[in-house]
């Protein structure tokens, strides 16, 4: 049964504030909620549920973005003077103050998933370009932009907005990222016991061969690894021969681990071995699986470089991937 709530009335004092919230069900009882700065990953303050409500009170001098945790819950909001209302199992929806109200407005229409997202953040930014609303609009749809569109928003909007540390750090990702943009040449590396015999191999000796070169970096302890190797396995048969080579890179995992999938997903095509996820630095990787696909001069024609944010799996798989490579190589002839 959903909770009914009243809110608390609160003095009218500069800079206060009452953010009152309920939780799904009444296993949350006696479970304490974090309120934390979003800027700074520091906790600011800690309230008990009790009969399926939470209160927090107090002053903030600024609006600042926050997160309220519990447990697996999560709800970002902005913390600014007046009553605000949180409901843990509507993450999308905080009520009762205007910057909140224009927040959910906006995390109700980007996640629907049916607007560009260059367009939707340009236009929350109009009236939000200096404000900590801008600076979440910016930082969520970060995720959904591309380098180009990300830097143009960052570098129109104001000091608030390019203060926010954790869109600072995206920025500075982004830069780091051109070196995998579509067009790039190759990174290379070098792995002194890679091959499966023990002897030194390196991403040149496959890439910029005068092959397509599709590069899947995996692990055995990566459950969407293991379930994409089966198609991957069917782009190999597909397409294995003159114009196309696949690279397995098996990171994190002992050899002897990396061995024992190898036969018993039946993985035919080539490997390297990683135990020091040295390739992983190199592409500036932290999430797998991850896969590059290579031109025969050595440049990236696809790069898995955008990353559903709530599902945290890479955008093209399954036959999404099959249909990117069938292209890939159908637009080369």
């Amino acid at each position: 049964m959903a909770a009914t709530f009243t809110f608390t009335a609160v003095a009218a004092m500069s800079g206060s504030y009452v953010v009152e919230g309920v939780v799904p069900d009444a296993s949350y009882n006696d479970q304490t909620v974090n309120l934390v700065d979003c800027g700074s990953n520091e906790n600011i303050a800690s309230s008990l549920v009790v009969n399926g409500q939470f209160t927090f009170t107090g002053s903030v001098e600024t609006a600042i973005i926050c997160r309220l945790e519990l447990g697996w819950l999560s709800v970002e909001f902005i913390l600014e003077s007046g009553k605000i209302f949180v409901d843990m199992a509507e993450p999308d929806i905080v009520k009762g103050t205007p910057l909140n109200d224009e927040m959910s407005k906006f995390k109700t229409e980007f996640f629907a998933q049916d607007r560009i997202a260059e367009t939707l953040c340009a236009k929350y930014l109009e009236n939000n370009n200096n404000n900590v609303l801008g600076a979440y609009v910016l930082w969520i749809g970060s995720f959904s932009l591309t380098s180009e569109q990300l830097d143009l928003l960052y570098a129109q909007a104001g000091n608030v907005v390019r203060n926010f540390e954790p869109l600072q750090n995206i920025i500075q990702t982004n830069e780091y990222n051109r070196r995998f943009d579509v067009g790039k040449p190759f990174i290379d590396f070098t792995v002194e016991n890679g091959n499966r015999d023990g002897s030194r191999v390196s991403l040149s000796d496959y890439v910029g061969k005068g092959k397509y070169v599709l590069i899947d970096f995996w692990a055995s302890w990566c459950g969407p690894c293991i379930d994409e190797m089966p198609v991957l396995s069917e782009i190999y048969i597909n397409f294995k021969g003159d114009k196309f080579e696949m690279i397995g890179i098996a990171v994190g995992d002992p050899r002897a681990t990396t061995n024992q999938l190898i036969e018993s997903l039946n993985i035919t095509w080539t490997q390297i071995y990683d135990t020091s996820r040295i390739s992983m630095r190199s592409f500036g990787i932290s999430t797998i699986p991850f896969i590059v696909i290579f031109d025969p001069d050595g440049k990236i024609v696809y790069s898995d470089r955008f990353i559903d944010r709530r599902s945290g799996m890479s955008i093209l798989r399954g036959d999404r991937l099959i249909a990117k490579v069938t292209d890939i190589l159908n637009d080369s002839n």
